[in-house]
């Protein structure tokens, strides 16, 4: 058996998400998304904001002289969100940062003035089969917890009751409302 030299030498590293050596890292970037020190996704949402913009701008001026019907299929396929199911470590703050973001790409993306009032444009964004960012967060949390429902291994059912109890603890350190239903 041909065994090289190189292959003798190699040392497998240890690997922990936030130590790279004698460094300790706060955060790390895995496939785009950002997993903090503190588990919570402050970091993710940032990162989402930015993106949010950067396709809003992005679609903006591509997309100029298309239709409303054509951008509001543009919109819902390239700005809404898939993950944010998964947040449930988030300072309230950063929330509603995100919520105005969400508000402003809307308002830029289907040309809205800028004075333009949320109360009157979010009505016709509801006609138009646009959700505003509350129901957009409740679809996705609702949906979520029916995946998690319906699955029928015991240990999953199990690993949900444990991990809704501690997030429900870790509710009254992060000021986060516990949204989850219990099985």
């Amino acid at each position: 058996m041909f065994k090289p030299k190189r292959q003798s030498c190699m040392i497998r590293a240890q690997f922990t998400p936030f130590t790279i050596g004698d460094s300790c890292v706060q955060y790390v970037s895995k496939l785009g998304h950002v997993i903090m020190d503190n588990l919570s996704d402050d970091g993710d949402i940032r990162r989402e904001i930015r993106c949010m913009f950067t396709r809003c701008n992005m679609l903006r001026r591509r997309f100029y002289n298309c239709s409303m019907s054509v951008k509001l299929v543009l919109f819902k396929s390239f700005c809404l969100l898939y993950n944010i199911a998964l947040w449930n470590r988030f300072s309230i703050g950063l929330m509603n940062k995100f919520r105005s973001c969400y508000v402003k790409c809307a308002k830029m993306f289907l040309e809205f003035t800028i004075y333009y009032s949320v109360t009157n444009m979010l009505p016709l964004l509801r006609s138009t089969g646009l959700p505003s960012f509350d129901t957009l967060m409740n679809n996705a949390r609702k949906s979520d917890a029916a995946r998690w429902n319906m699955c029928s291994n015991v240990l999953v059912k199990l690993l949900v009751v444990v991990c809704i109890f501690i997030f429900c603890l870790s509710c009254l350190s992060f000021s986060v409302c516990c949204v989850f239903s219990v099985l």
